[in-house]
């Protein structure tokens, strides 16, 4: 069928609808956030928890609201003995496991020279349901007890046998050549670390963070940034990734090098997108929903919604369109 439009108004409404529905999608409401953690589904909502240890929440992915804060009663005592000039909340994961969520956050003073990652639990994440309530289970690495590995960053995350991991890691105080961001097991009823295991695997190295392990298919792909992230609009994040047939490495680019990576979202004036990063991956329905943090062209820092589409090597893509139920693919 062909339509002729004889109203020029309606041929502009037209193509607007069609360039806004291509476009990349602009989330609403209580959206500032730096470092978030993953998105994370609870009783048919969403959540994001984000440094300085707040949660947002959504019905839609779209649109976000505050929610509570499971660090309301301050950082447990812990903390303040083995870091007294810590300095709140920093760049939390979630991740559900074993009946319960466990959030794991990183804390530092003020030169990251002393840094550490703790795990925090509740059933739910939702406060209005039975059980709500966050139970503290204690330290699982720090740069105080180990040193050259900056203990920031924590991303939860399971192998192909459904074993729980952790990566994490920074390398901004140290040499670029240093390991910076390391994988360890973890304890499979505690989440803790795991006593029996206490190898910490070197996956990258260099001034980088945030990193994120998503299993997929066979490989595990390892995203990490580099660049500066606390500048505004002129802040250089960038997001990279590397992938690997092991969780413990060596991760590779796509053309098999070690130690070296393909960039996989960095500033986009055009799009009023300026120094991503932090990711995150929530896969539902066959859509991988890509979560991270940027700077638009003024402001502090929001969350930012993609899909990912996949190419025929396994390779990640960032795709734009967040409502499709099919997962986006490139040919």
């Amino acid at each position: 069928m062909h339509i002729v439009i004889k109203q020029p108004w309606l041929s502009l409404l037209i193509g607007l609808v069609i360039m806004a529905s291509s476009a990349a999608v602009i989330l609403t409401g209580n959206t500032g956030s730096h470092d978030p953690s993953r998105m994370v589904l609870c009783n048919g909502k969403y959540y994001i928890c984000s440094t300085g240890g707040g949660m947002k929440v959504s019905t839609d992915r779209l649109h976000w609201e505050n929610s509570t804060n499971p660090f309301e009663k301050g950082l447990p005592d812990w903390v303040k003995s083995l870091i007294p000039t810590a300095r709140g909340i920093w760049a939390p994961d979630i991740i559900f496991w074993n009946g319960s969520y466990h959030l794991y956050y990183s804390v530092s003073n003020k030169d990251s020279s002393q840094t550490c990652i703790g795990l925090t639990t509740s059933p739910t994440l939702d406060p209005t349901a039975p059980g709500f309530g966050w139970t503290d289970r204690g330290m699982i690495v720090s740069s105080v007890l180990a040193d050259k590995r900056g203990s920031i960053d924590a991303a939860p995350f399971l192998d192909a046998d459904g074993k729980l991991w952790l990566c994490y890691g920074s390398g901004y105080r140290y040499g670029a050549e240093d390991p910076e961001i390391f994988v360890i097991k973890l304890d499979q009823k505690t989440g803790l670390s795991d006593t029996a295991d206490t190898k910490f695997y070197p996956v990258a190295k260099g001034h980088i963070e945030a990193s994120y392990i998503h299993y997929r298919n066979g490989f595990y792909y390892l995203f990490w940034n580099s660049g500066g992230c606390c500048n505004g609009a002129s802040s250089t994040y960038k997001i990279h990734i590397a992938r690997s047939k092991s969780a413990t490495g060596p991760y590779v680019d796509k053309n098999g090098k070690e130690n070296a990576s393909n960039a996989l979202m960095q500033t986009d004036k055009a799009a009023g997108i300026f120094g991503p990063g932090h990711a995150g991956i929530l896969s539902e329905k066959g859509t991988d929903y890509f979560t991270f943090h940027y700077y638009p062209a003024t402001g502090r820092s929001v969350i930012g919604l993609r899909t990912l589409a996949w190419d025929a090597d396994g390779w990640p893509h960032i795709a734009d369109d967040v409502d499709s139920a099919k997962p986006a693919v490139l040919k």
